[in-house]
């Protein structure tokens, strides 16, 4: 009998062993060591191809850019390509990155609160699909630019949501968009053509992208009052992994936005959507082990903590003992990291095996996302990277060799 782990098909419990894609995890960790990052290829292009069906049904045109700040793997990147997706980034680094992967600037949405001079003109210059700007001194110096190089480009721009706290992004008043169309646009060449808004992270309900693009709307009348089409709303990201927001929900999110724009009148309207977590969240395991386990307390320490699995992820973490499949995880248990401070602590009272000893391994799910992304590598080698398509292995990493955006001298040199 196969079992889902964590409700991921592709992590099983298959005759009291765990598999990650039809591989035992425990060969895994005989080969490689702990800690070790697995990604599952054959999950990466499962939750591609659910995400754009179930939108398509509603939205045939829908634009999907992967956002590349979840996870820049090379080959994670590669993959989200050869899956139909664009690429949303927010830096020079990531935007030179997936060029070299093979994304043309054309399948390229760049922009963020700091858009940099220089970044500006390379992506000018390579006619890059969509340049995303949060603020009044963005959109002035992009207008200073694009006279020079006498070409049209598309922008966005990005606005704050109402949410208490969040200042990057326009306000949506009436006001600022008056002194948006009185400024840059009325004298430049930039072509607007979408308009943004990003909530947060880990949105489980459908209704807060409603919310969004019902405001945003409302930003569109503005600017279709003084002869501006929009023909795009960004509705960002911010899905949880795949494995918390199922088919239905998102086959539901479709057809209220259908209802909500035909209601409004903006029946021709396209949606875009910039996933990442829901992309690559479900699709990392990190192999792990216990070093230490307090049982008065019920305090297992791992070989890995915040310095790979940061709390600044906001990944929704899952933990299974490997070496006790069978075992109920009913117990509440405190898991720690390897870090030398009592702040190191990577869940409490979570669920797990009432048995526990040094040397258990322990998969932590739900850990593409993010992770890679804001890990500070404190002050132990980086974890070797194993990427799984059924039951071809390849490693992408070797321990010790961190994956980075930024190119040695010596492939500068190549270029």
């Amino acid at each position: 009998m196969v079992k889902k782990v964590a409700k991921n098909p592709l992590v099983t419990l298959e005759e009291d062993v765990v598999k990650l894609d039809g591989i035992s995890a425990l060969q895994i960790v005989q080969r490689y060591g702990t800690p070790t990052f697995i990604f599952l290829e054959n999950k990466i292009r499962l939750n591609c191809r659910k995400f754009k069906m179930e939108l398509t049904r509603f939205f045939p045109n829908t634009e999907l850019f992967y956002s590349v700040k979840a996870n820049y793997l090379k080959d994670i990147c590669k993959i989200v390509h050869e899956e139909g997706y664009g690429a949303e980034v927010v830096s020079q680094l990531e935007y030179q990155h997936v060029k070299r992967i093979g994304f043309a600037p054309t399948e390229i949405e760049a922009g963020g609160p700091f858009l940099p001079q220089y970044f500006l003109e390379e992506l000018i210059e390579d006619h890059v699909k969509e340049i995303v700007l949060y603020n009044l001194d963005a959109l002035n110096s992009l207008s200073t630019l694009v006279p020079a190089s006498n070409t049209e480009q598309n922008i966005a721009l990005f606005f704050t949501p109402a949410r208490f706290g969040r200042r990057m992004g326009f306000n949506m008043t009436q006001e600022e968009i008056q002194s948006i169309l009185s400024g840059p646009l009325a004298k430049s060449s930039l072509r607007l053509q979408t308009v943004a808004c990003h909530f947060g992270t880990q949105i489980f309900n459908y209704i807060t992208y409603l919310e969004i693009a019902s405001n945003l709307l409302d930003i569109v009348e503005i600017f279709e009052q003084n002869g501006i089409t929009i023909r795009i709303l960004n509705l960002g990201g911010g899905f949880p992994e795949a494995n918390g927001f199922h088919r239905d929900k998102i086959r539901e999110l479709g057809s209220k936005l259908k209802n909500l724009l035909e209601q409004r009148g903006f029946s021709s309207m396209n949606i875009r959507f910039e996933p990442g977590r829901y992309i690559v969240g479900d699709s990392g395991v990190l192999l792990t082990k216990v070093y230490s386990w307090e049982q008065e307390q019920r305090w297992a320490y791992l070989d890995a903590g915040n310095n790979i699995c940061p709390k600044f992820s906001k990944s929704k973490l899952r933990f299974f003992n490997v070496s006790r499949p069978t075992n109920p995880h009913e117990f509440k248990t405190n898991i720690g990291g390897v870090i030398p401070t009592d702040q190191d602590v990577l869940t409490k009272n979570y669920f797990f095996t009432e048995n526990v000893e040094k040397g258990d391994v322990v998969a932590i799910l739900n850990a593409g996302a993010y992770t890679i992304t804001f890990s500070n590598r404190f002050p132990y080698p980086f974890p070797p990277i194993c990427l799984i398509n059924g039951e071809i292995e390849t490693q992408i990493c070797a321990r010790g060799q961190a994956p980075d955006l930024q190119l040695t001298i010596e492939e500068k040199n190549k270029l």
